[in-house]
């Protein structure tokens, strides 16, 4: 019996199958937030599925839910589904990165979720924004994924899991409409006292500076024009004010009219941000 020949047979296919990975290596799907894609990007979006787990039908939906949504009070929604989150340490670890990244929720009030699903890791995460953690505490967000998605998910009904998650997001989500009346409103009246306050004052100068006028023009200053100045005063006082709680957006963050479901506001999410609040679970 010929031993080396017979070792010689039994080497050479592995050596001809080493050579093959070292030539073609086995794809890996081993993802970083930067590689993916970013809807608002892509197509004035909201959902990425990367797993392809989900029917075009149902992307339109999806989108369509979380248009009007945003349309009616500036809240943000990002359905992302991967094969896994390797190399994170954690599915949690990789949605916090994700929404910081893409900046999910308008900035200033970040009113953004995540909802991530990973298919490898056979784990849902939904991450939620600092300014919405009071309207989605992490007990409502284990509930949704408790009784919403998990079940769906065990089932294999990966479509009815996203779709009744994203349902229930949103319709908590739509309580933050208050929210969003409230601030402006209150600093109108604010405006206006201040520009009241600021007319009373002209006209008190205007009394001591009455007979100077006088003097030189023989004309008096008419009151309307006291409470143009009062008012164009208070408004350059408030305004900072107003715009720095996220009610104003030079992108028209609240509008939405398209009708494959898209919104057609910008081209990316509003800068919102993250501390790691919300909740996962797995199936």
């Amino acid at each position: 019996m010929n031993f080396p020949l017979i070792i010689l047979r039994c080497t050479l296919p592995i050596i001809f199958l080493v050579q093959i990975w070292l030539i073609h290596p086995l794809p890996s799907f081993a993802l970083t937030v930067q590689e993916i894609p970013n809807p608002r990007q892509d197509y004035y979006g909201w959902v990425t599925d990367m797993a392809e787990i989900l029917s075009p039908n149902t992307e339109t939906q999806l989108n369509q839910m979380i248009s009007n949504l945003e349309a009616k009070n500036g809240s943000e929604i990002a359905v992302v589904t991967v094969p896994e989150t390797q190399p994170a340490a954690t599915p949690k670890a990789f949605a916090t990165k994700l929404f910081n990244y893409w900046g999910i929720g308008k900035k200033g009030r970040n009113n953004g979720v995540l909802f991530l699903v990973s298919v490898g890791d056979r784990r849902v995460e939904i991450e939620t924004g600092k300014g919405i953690q009071q309207t989605l505490p992490n007990a409502k967000v284990s509930n949704i994924i408790d009784t919403k998605i998990i079940p769906e998910f065990k089932s294999g009904n990966f479509e009815s899991g996203v779709v009744a998650g994203t349902k229930e997001l949103v319709t908590s989500l739509k309580t933050e409409k208050h929210q969003l009346v409230k601030g402006p409103v209150t600093n109108i009246f604010i405006g206006i006292f201040i520009g009241i306050l600021l007319v009373l004052m002209f006209g008190y100068f205007q009394t001591i500076f009455y007979g100077i006028i006088m003097v030189f023009y023989s004309y008096q200053t008419p009151f309307l024009l006291y409470i143009s100045i009062g008012t164009f005063i208070g408004i350059l006082l408030i305004w900072p004010f107003y715009k720095k709680g996220g009610y104003l957006s030079s992108s028209g963050d609240y509008s939405s009219d398209s009708s494959d479901g898209c919104s057609s506001s910008g081209g990316s999410f509003g800068g919102g941000g993250s501390d790691g609040g919300g909740d996962g679970g797995g199936w």
